[in-house]
């Protein structure tokens, strides 16, 4: 199972280094850490490149391409 952990580096809620230790030692982990603390990853800049890089992640573990994005599902 593929693992996206995204960590704030500067993180003083949640331990940034357990976080890490956990996404490396996941066969399929991948790591994303963000020069921020806890509470700045929810505003800004920061929110976007994580948006961006969960975006990414889910495109490319999900198979979704380019043509598919943004096409409204069937029901």
């Amino acid at each position: 199972m593929p693992l996206l952990v995204c960590v704030a580096e500067q993180d003083t809620e949640a331990n940034p280094e357990l976080a890490i230790e956990i996404a490396r030692k996941a066969p399929r982990g991948v790591l994303k850490t963000y020069a921020a603390r806890h509470f700045d990853v929810y505003t800004g800049d920061i929110l976007q490149q994580m948006l961006s890089d969960q975006a990414a992640f889910l495109r490319e573990h999900l198979s979704v391409g380019p043509a598919e994005e943004g096409l409204p599902s069937s029901s």
